[in-house]
């Protein structure tokens, strides 16, 4: 099994959204760097710049000047291009973080399609939180023709199964749980993970 899934399947909620987050934090990281300069950044958003999520995060990411900086080439090139018959609201469709994950994603679907035909690989997926509701939607089409979609089915009664109990303890107990690393303290964040997955994860895509 791929090092990065192992690792991904060792941590709570969805394995394809851990390794997105992981990435997507990564990625940022090297992009706020190269937004102190201005080339970098009237090419960088030439399509509008990011969406809004991303707007968010990179402000919470990195320096109230380097989000001046972005800020004032953004208003700039919306001077430059200035017609009001033809206004229209940045879309954030061209966002250059949602764009590198959208590739980044379906590497890790087909990755862990992969390796999910292996018997060992299952039964360490059994042992986690499953894919959110999102992911394993796109992963069934690829898994389909092995029969392993009905495997995929079949676990995810048992995660969501799981989950309802520990969401009852920890309903049951107002939330006061002890250890850190106790599930049952995590059960609503995972519940909330096998649902709608990471944060600013896009739906629509």
């Amino acid at each position: 099994m791929d090092e990065s899934l192992r690792a991904a399947f060792g941590y709570p909620g969805c394995p394809i959204c851990w390794k997105l987050e992981k990435e997507e934090f990564d990625f940022m990281c090297q992009l706020q760097g190269s937004l102190k300069e201005e080339e970098n950044r009237r090419g960088l958003f030439s399509s509008g710049g990011f969406c809004n999520f991303h707007f968010h995060e990179m402000a919470r990411l990195t320096s109230p000047l380097v989000m001046a900086l972005v800020a004032k080439t953004l208003i700039g090139q919306e001077i430059e291009n200035w017609d009001p018959g033809r206004f229209r609201l940045p879309s954030g469709g061209h966002c250059p973080v949602c764009e590198f994950l959208g590739k980044r994603e379906d590497i890790f679907l087909k990755e862990t399609a992969s390796c999910l035909r292996e018997t060992a690989v299952q039964r360490e997926y059994e042992k986690t939180d499953g894919f959110c509701l999102l992911h394993l939607k796109k992963i069934l089409p690829l898994l389909e023709e092995n029969g392993l979609d009905s495997f995929l089915f079949r676990v995810r009664r048992e995660h969501l199964e799981r989950a309802s109990k520990e969401l009852k303890e920890f309903i049951e107990k107002k939330g006061k749980v002890p250890g850190e690393r106790s599930r049952v303290k995590k059960a609503w964040w995972v519940a909330v993970q096998q649902r709608v997955g990471k944060r600013g994860l896009k739906i629509s895509a």
